[in-house]
């Protein structure tokens, strides 16, 4: 696993005057993205997981995490690029996603996950309508760190709420399943 850092050593969540946030940088190809740091409740090796017939290809499946089950979305198809080729930098970043007053946790596969960065409200700019490759309702902000341009995605929009209710029968499913051969 990659060790986190960031340039100015443990930085708050969120500044005092709230004019900056924490985001944790990874790589999907040799793109650079991010999520806030909030959003992230753990970063962990790949799991294996168990394939659910007839989810989205972008599902890989489920595993058992202390408990929970927790789909596993390769966000490299999601965001419609090549599928991730694990590596052992890939990893799994685990996140808690709310809609209709239900939680899930998601295991986002990606290629390898960089440092925790400090990015100001200044720093943020708008997401594009055009030309970052993806569909622009998954991205939150574009932010600007020092040359790189980070695609900053909003986790609670990578899902649909018709694709979290698959995801929330599958994993129901699998941990009826689990619940039966115990």
């Amino acid at each position: 696993m990659n060790e986190l850092s960031t340039s100015e050593g443990a930085l708050p969540l969120q500044s005092h005057d709230g004019s900056a946030n924490q985001y944790l940088t990874f790589l999907l190809g040799q793109e650079k993205f991010g999520v806030n740091l909030l959003d992230v409740q753990e970063i962990i090796e790949v799991q294996p997981v168990t394939r659910i017939p007839m989810s989205p290809d972008f599902i890989n499946g489920v595993f058992n995490l202390r408990g929970n089950v927790v789909a596993v979305i390769d966000l490299a198809k999601r965001l419609g690029k090549k599928p991730i080729i694990l590596t052992k930098r890939s990893c799994l970043i685990i996140v808690d996603i709310e809609a209709s007053e239900r939680h899930q946790m998601i295991g986002l596969l990606v290629d390898e996950v960089s440092e925790i960065t400090e990015i100001s409200k200044e720093q943020l700019k708008d997401a594009p309508d055009f030309g970052c490759g993806i569909r622009t309702d998954f991205v939150e902000h574009m932010g600007h760190v020092g040359d790189d341009i980070l695609i900053l995605l909003a986790i609670d929009r990578i899902l649909n709420l018709d694709e979290l209710a698959d995801v929330w029968k599958a994993t129901e499913k699998s941990s009826s399943i689990a619940t039966e051969t115990t």
